[in-house]
């Protein structure tokens, strides 16, 4: 969908701003910031935009976006009805889960009811689909010796978590898993970061380097269990043979057999089991 404040007459190649528009973040995330002082806007395809963090720009701004996972956006809006602007859009914005703001409640005061017009979030019904990653076709499938990486590999699973005790009960998940370990001094599952059981806690390089090296799956569980929330925990490792659990529809936008899905399996056992055989099998492992 095309934003109302893009003439569609515009050539987006041209040099000239034509109708400049500002959009004010009212409140953003930290990377928001750091993002805005990184990005060159002359690259943008439209050159009649500009991003701003400067609340006093808020009467002559074309889109206002109000982060409701941070703090700062107030208890009230800082401008009732009749003063807003009518040609101005104000966007409720969030990549989080609802779980994940359960502790904000600015937002769900009466003050802001029926107070946006857009929504920009991860699901795909929003007015802004901002979903945390995209998905390319290959022009040609990569090219990979699968049997050596299957003897290069002798660990199992690796997690990397540092939200600990999620309301998905993940690391629940992932002890029930390990307790069905055959050897009394391994784990299936080695876990990564700052939670309970972590052996280290490797920068992102490392980490990677780790599981290239030495696993042959990675857990990507997500903190909560939200329909459409996939996030980059999938996009990253997603070559890296993952194992998912979350409400997302993997196999809506991912090929089937292509990873696996805990949903699949009756009980944390029957996934602790599949994952000890398939490791084992050389043949089914490449498959």
């Amino acid at each position: 969908m095309k934003s109302p404040f893009i003439d569609p007459k515009l050539n987006i190649n041209t040099s000239e701003a034509i109708n400049l528009h500002n959009i004010l973040w009212w409140n953003p995330p930290r990377w928001m910031n750091d993002w805005i002082e990184e990005t060159d806007e002359r690259r943008c395809s439209y050159t009649n935009c500009r991003v701003t963090t400067d609340i006093s720009t808020l009467n002559g701004s074309s889109a206002v976006v109000f982060s409701v996972a941070d703090s700062g956006m107030g208890s009230r809006p800082p401008l009732t009805s009749n003063e807003r602007n009518p040609n101005q859009s104000w966007i409720f914005y969030t990549l989080e889960s609802p779980y994940n703001i359960l502790w904000q409640q600015d937002h769900k005061r009466p003050e802001w009811l029926n107070i946006f017009n857009w929504s920009w979030t991860y699901k795909p019904d929003s007015d802004i689909f901002h979903q945390y990653g995209i998905l390319q076709t290959r022009a040609m499938p990569l090219q990979r010796n699968y049997s050596e990486i299957f003897r290069k590999k002798t660990k199992l699973a690796a997690w990397a978590v540092s939200n600990c005790d999620a309301v998905s009960k993940r690391d629940r998940y992932v002890e029930m898993v390990n307790n069905f370990s055959s050897d009394g001094n391994a784990s299936i599952v080695d876990i990564f970061g700052t939670c309970k059981g972590a052996l280290s806690k490797p920068s992102e390089d490392q980490f990677e380097k780790i599981l290239d090296e030495n696993y042959k799956f990675y857990l990507g569980f997500e903190n909560s269990f939200c329909p459409d929330y996939i996030t980059e925990k999938f996009f990253m490792y997603y070559k890296r043979d993952v194992i998912v659990r979350g409400m997302g529809e993997y196999v809506k936008y991912f090929p089937k057999g292509s990873f696996l899905n805990t949903k699949d399996f009756p009980s944390p056992g029957d996934l602790a089991k599949f994952i000890v055989n398939l490791a084992a099998d050389e043949e089914k492992y490449i498959e």
